[in-house]
């Protein structure tokens, strides 16, 4: 029988990032639970492609929220800048 190769997650954790006030033990707990229910629900079929993206897109929102920030994929690089999210100056003319 031939073996099946495993395709591995391209993603490396970069120690260089920031950690915000809300990123506690309790938060870690929570998020990894729900990203293990996740696997599990596409493992058995029940979680479907377009509902994924739904949840996914729900947390992306979530995270912007709390960080303040945005990010955005550059696709021909296929790097994702994040910046924070632009603040509006009330008596800025180049706002108008």
């Amino acid at each position: 029988m031939a073996s099946k190769k495993k395709s591995k997650a391209k993603f490396t954790p970069d120690s260089t990032m920031p950690v915000f006030k809300f990123e506690n033990d309790e938060w870690r707990k929570e998020v990894a639970g729900i990203f293990l229910r996740y696997g599990h629900l596409i493992r058995t079929g029940e979680l479907h492609a377009v509902q994924l993206f739904a949840e996914l897109n729900t947390w992306r929102n979530i995270l912007a929220e709390n960080l303040d920030m945005q990010a955005i994929e550059d696709p021909e690089s296929l790097t994702t800048m994040v910046f924070p999210n632009p603040k509006v100056r009330v008596n800025d003319p180049s706002y108008r």
